[in-house]
């Protein structure tokens, strides 16, 4: 027997800028063909005529449209000329509840800010010391790029976000005994992350606005600081941020075009110890950690190592 289907369609016109379309509430069922198709769907995409150079959907110029179909799925719409037209052509059948969508949008307006102002450059960040650490940053339109003994892992400046990034040692400590977590501008926590392992996402173009990052509470070292800073896109820097604190812009929902990140030996090991007081000194010297709290984020309370 057939499905009998119905739509509707509606004209949205949206200013230049990015704007994220998420799905806050959805109860999908399965209607026919064979099991393959799933009702209730939205469908995101350039009005008939619309210029394919006006409007990029998922970071893909030659997607024509996109399907929401179930909570939490998501589209980022980006609008490059001074605005744009979609179509949306919302699909269901008999007792089926549309689709909630939430739209929002995930860039930043305002002009950007000069980092002098924010009273240091990048050769003030770089800590005496610091260990070499590698990131590489999934960064919008250009893909996984990696960083070694750059002051940003990013490109500053060129109003691109990071979409994820992945954090290694390079000597002293092991991957493992670092952590890392991140806000997405969707509002999606993620969970600790050890290092070498990606945090964030690929392929859905959203942009990551907060993160924080730890030594590892079950990694038994206590003799290192981290600190870390951020660029946004908005051109305001933030920071330092130290062993696990959060670190977002002053302005909410702005992301992320840089990070500095600086592992330092809280022990100088080219001074002599004092076998007798060594211990004492490293509990004095220990870290305090805390664990991330982005508002969102559900850890709240002190991590001891």
């Amino acid at each position: 027997m057939a499905t009998a289907l119905t739509s509707a369609v509606e004209v949205v016109t949206l200013q230049k800028g990015a704007y994220l379309f998420t799905v806050t509430s959805a109860q999908p069922s399965i209607k026919g063909l064979g099991g393959s198709l799933v009702l209730p769907a939205l469908q995101i995409g350039r009005c008939p005529g619309q210029s394919a150079a006006a409007i990029e959907l998922d970071s893909d110029p030659a997607l024509s449209s996109a399907w929401l179909l179930k909570s939490d799925d998501s589209v980022v719409v980006r609008v490059l000329e001074e605005s744009a037209s979609l179509l949306l052509t919302s699909v269901g059948a008999d007792k089926t509840t549309p689709l909630e969508v939430e739209v929002r949008r995930i860039d930043q307006a305002a002009p950007a800010a000069s980092s002098d102002a924010h009273g240091f450059g990048d050769a003030d960040i770089v800590a005496p010391g610091a260990l070499r650490t590698q990131i590489t940053a999934h960064v919008q339109f250009k893909g996984d790029l990696t960083f070694l003994d750059e002051p940003w892992a990013g490109l500053p400046g060129q109003g691109l976000w990071i979409e994820a990034f992945e954090i290694v040692p390079r000597e002293r400590l092991q991957a493992e005994q670092i952590e890392y977590k991140a806000l997405d501008a969707a509002g999606t926590e993620t969970t600790w992350v050890r290092g070498g392992w990606t945090c964030g996402t690929r392929g859905l173009g959203i942009p990551l606005v907060g993160f924080a990052v730890r030594l590892n509470p079950e990694s038994g070292v206590t003799d290192c600081e981290i600190e870390y800073r951020a660029r946004f896109v908005s051109g305001r820097v933030a920071g330092p941020a130290r062993n696990g604190e959060p670190l977002l812009s002053p302005e909410e929902g702005d992301p992320i075009e840089a990070i500095h990140l600086s592992i330092v030996p809280s022990i100088d090991e080219s001074s002599p110890v004092n076998p007798e007081n060594a211990s004492q000194s490293a509990a004095a010297d220990k870290p305090k950690r805390r664990g991330a709290a982005f508002g969102v984020f559900r850890e709240q309370s002190e991590v001891s190592a």
